[in-house]
């Protein structure tokens, strides 16, 4: 059942980067990043925020990671929940989380059930891209119209093994039903909201990739740009990166 979730997530994306006229690097003349770039090293790795957590590994889960204290070190100045959906009905919860840094990088980090355990939260997604100072965005703002963006994002989709470049056969090798192919979030509850108390946020245990790889280089940049991704078609950042910029300028003129 999640995979299938995963792959409608996956179709959704896309079917945004029509709708905007945008797809993978659409309308970027920008060179291409080398991938021997020196910014990619994580100046603060994942392995210093794996904590201890007794009651998870217990559990069975392969090792719990501190997301709150990970956002905090590389300057998190704002953190607000832009979406809290439960539907009891159809078996469905969705967290959607905003945050801010000190460099001017703004991140969404987007949990779900995957139409599962209504208290067990994956996450799903991660983009990361640039606001105005002060804005609270939402998931939903169209980026190619609102200026409150920067012109370019990149998107992640956590949740899918083969987006993450993990190989075409993960999935038949990493049962969804072990738990010592999951890590937990021991404060996946950013904003220690009531209604999220007593809910396990968890990711894939490859997500350890992902984070040095394709989250911490846009992170500790001084600045993050307006008008282009910083690591466009650097073939060791994971993810698509989307272009809005002829667009957006073609819309506001």
């Amino acid at each position: 059942m999640f995979k299938k979730f995963v792959a409608i997530a996956f179709a959704a994306l896309v079917a945004t980067s029509v709708v905007t006229g945008c797809g993978s690097n659409a309308g970027n003349t920008t060179s291409v990043a080398s991938s021997k770039d020196s910014r990619l090293k994580p100046k603060y790795p994942f392995k210093n925020f794996l904590v201890h957590d007794k009651d998870k590994k217990e559990e069975g889960y392969a090792g719990s990671f501190d997301l709150y204290a990970a956002l905090q070190k590389y300057g998190a100045t704002d953190i607000h929940v832009v979406e809290k959906d439960f539907g009891e009905e159809d078996n469905y919860a969705s967290v959607i989380y905003a945050v801010s840094f000190s460099n001017g990088a703004t991140m969404f980090i987007n949990f779900n059930n995957g139409n599962e355990d209504m208290y067990v939260l994956n996450l799903l997604s991660v983009r990361i891209f640039r606001t105005e100072q002060g804005y609270i965005p939402n998931y939903y703002d169209d980026f190619q119209k609102n200026t409150n963006y920067s012109k370019w994002e990149r998107s992640l989709l956590v949740a899918s093994p083969e987006e993450m470049q993990m190989g075409t056969d993960y999935d038949g090798t990493h049962s969804r039903d072990d738990k010592k192919n999951w890590l937990t979030f021991s404060t996946g509850n950013l904003t220690g909201d009531s209604d999220l108390e007593n809910r396990t946020f968890r990711v894939n245990s490859y997500f350890d990739k992902v984070f040095n790889s394709s989250i911490a280089p846009y992170l500790q940049l001084e600045d993050i740009p307006w008008d282009e991704d910083p690591f466009f078609n650097n073939p060791n950042v994971l993810g698509e990166s989307r272009n809005y910029a002829s667009l957006r300028d073609a819309y506001n003129k």
